[in-house]
Order: C-alpha cells, then structure tokens, then sequence
C-alpha cells in the first residue's frame, strides 16, 4: 500500500498488489533497500524476492491500527449476540 506519508494522497493503487504494477510513484524507503539487494543479487550470484502482503494483522497495544484486537473484539461480539461472524 505504501508508506504512511503517502496515505490519501493522489490516486489509490490497485489491491491486491500484482508482480507485473511495479513500484508506486511515491517516495519509499523500502526503494532504496530493494535496490541495494538487486545490486548485491547481480553481483553476488543470489535471488530474492519481494513479498508485498494487502494487509498485515497483528498485536500491537495501544496501536489505533490494530486490525488484530479490533477482529478479535468484533468475533467475541457476535459469539455472544449469537450472530455469525462475517469477514471482510
């Protein structure tokens, strides 16, 4: 999706990121890492690749983008409704 500092800004990629869109037209830290390891990677003989999850869940506390506790709160909340759990 990119970084934080280009959120709602100019138009939305398109998800589920695909092999073949290439980079986004934003400034990203992650483009000069993954330039190093191209480099070193013609240079030294390995592959690699670049995984670009849609979404990442996980705990973080206090973290206002925790989709993790926010599933987890919402399944309890139907368990005890008695509703089924619906996602996404």
């Amino acid at each position: 999706l990119g970084p934080f500092e280009a959120y709602g800004k100019g138009a939305l990629p398109q998800t589920p990121f695909r092999e073949e869109q290439g980079r986004l037209d934003v400034d990203n830290f992650y483009y000069a890492q993954e330039d190093e390891v191209f480099a070193a990677a013609a240079r030294d003989g390995f592959t690699w690749s670049v995984h670009r999850p849609h979404t990442v869940i996980g705990k973080a506390v206090g973290n206002a983008m925790n989709m993790g506790t926010t599933l987890a709160v919402y399944a309890t909340l139907c368990r005890e409704l008695g509703r089924p759990f619906r996602f996404p």
